[in-house]
């Protein structure tokens, strides 16, 4: 079982698309990178990003919930490639499967960046699931036990 923390949420975020071929197809795996890049850089592109992390303490708080916000930027020079690779990502984080993750694809924009560069932005989220170091599965029964108490 994969221990949830940041550096294992950007590599999940990562392999959730490289290991899809209907995405690799679109999109080469060198491709498929993290932080920014430059206009016009090796397009059809996907700058992978987190751009949050959060932690929802519980009442022991030896265990917390950890929700990573994931943002995959699509750069292409044309709206159908845009989109199709968009609608790739999201199959694939919908397909995707991990021992440490619960994966949701959260939102979707579409922009026109400067000089012709189309930017898609598929936004998902990485859950700690029950069962892996850090999930509070009893975290309601704890609030009850409390509030009775």
């Amino acid at each position: 079982m994969s221990t949830v923390t940041l550096r294992n949420a950007i590599l999940e975020a990562r392999a959730a698309l490289t290991g899809v071929t209907a995405v690799t197809d679109l999109v080469p795996a060198r491709n498929i990178t993290f932080g920014n890049s430059p206009q016009k850089d090796n397009m059809p592109r996907i700058v992978i990003e987190v751009s949050s992390a959060e932690y929802e303490a519980t009442f022991t708080q030896s265990r917390k919930v950890q929700t990573f916000t994931v943002e995959y930027a699509v750069y292409s020079d044309s709206v159908d490639t845009c989109t199709a690779i968009m609608d790739e990502v999201r199959l694939a984080l919908d397909a995707y499967t991990s021992s440490a993750f619960a994966v949701r694809v959260t939102d979707e924009s579409f922009q026109a960046e400067v000089d012709n560069v189309l930017l898609g932005v598929v936004v998902s989220t990485f859950q700690d699931t029950a069962g892996s170091p850090g999930f509070d599965v009893n975290a309601a029964s704890e609030l009850a036990a409390w509030e009775a108490a």
